[in-house]
């Protein structure tokens, strides 16, 4: 996040410093440069707001279910008290934003359009919601694009379909495609969403980070892997630099 404030110049000659996704750091960044200041109270204050919008929205979902004043406040409570969530809130981790975009994609899908004006706009808020969802967690554009043939298939016997699917293609696929730009000239080459992706299919084929991947190892057995990985990594980074 300090390396993106230090400009576009500063990204290019340290491209390997922002391998991460960049959405997540950009916003970071953000909240520095808003603050001027490194404080994080700033970038706290967010993750808290979201996961507030987050558990607002599951009490939407739930009235547009047809839940029962009662049941829809629980559900809201319940999920404001989850310790997962609010782990992710307290801490600085990127799933408090996910949460939010994929209770907001169920908004879209559960909240009926009353015109036609409307539902142009929830298309063109879902393309970019997703857009910028996978800027934050590439891994996410898996269950957004399943979402989006469901969504497609819904429409078909709409009249207008063909605008509704070009309005929610093209707000997903136009700022992408500026996005990829970006990122191929800060790399050097085109890289597809994010840096980490290639550099992590490498790392997770390998056998000694598989006893991770169950969850069953003592803690200090997972130090000694999270170590392990960062000595690969690093390894990595050096002769991707000795390359280039």
């Amino acid at each position: 996040a300090l390396g993106i404030l230090n400009g576009w110049d500063f990204m290019k000659s340290n491209s390997l410093l922002f391998l991460s996704p960049l959405g997540f750091t950009s916003t970071l960044a953000g909240s520095f440069y808003i603050s001027q200041s490194t404080s994080i109270l700033l970038f706290k204050v967010l993750l808290a707001a979201t996961h507030g919008l987050s558990t607002y929205l599951v009490a939407i979902i739930g009235k547009s279910m047809g839940m029962s004043r009662r049941f829809w406040l629980l559900a809201a409570f319940c999920f404001s008290l989850d310790p997962f969530l609010l782990v992710s809130a307290i801490d600085i981790q990127v799933e408090t934003f996910v949460t939010f975009f994929v209770l907001f994609w169920g908004y879209l899908f559960m909240v009926e359009a009353k015109n036609h004006y409307q539902l142009y706009i929830q298309t063109i808020a879902f393309g970019l919601s997703g857009f910028i969802a996978i800027t934050f967690r590439p891994n996410i554009l898996i269950p957004f694009a399943l979402l989006t043939i469901f969504l497609f298939y819904s429409w078909r016997r709409e009249a207008f379909r063909w605008k509704l699917i070009a309005n929610t293609l093209l707000s997903f696929l136009t700022p992408l495609a500026i996005f990829e730009v970006i990122i191929s000239k800060l790399y050097g080459g085109f890289v597809f969403l994010a840096a980490n992706g290639g550099l992590n299919t490498v790392l997770t084929c390998k056998a000694q980070f598989l006893s991770q991947y169950t969850g069953l190892i003592s803690s200090v057995t997972n130090r000694e892997v999270n170590r392990t990985y960062y000595e690969e990594l690093q390894a990595i980074k050096s002769d991707i630099l000795l390359q280039n």
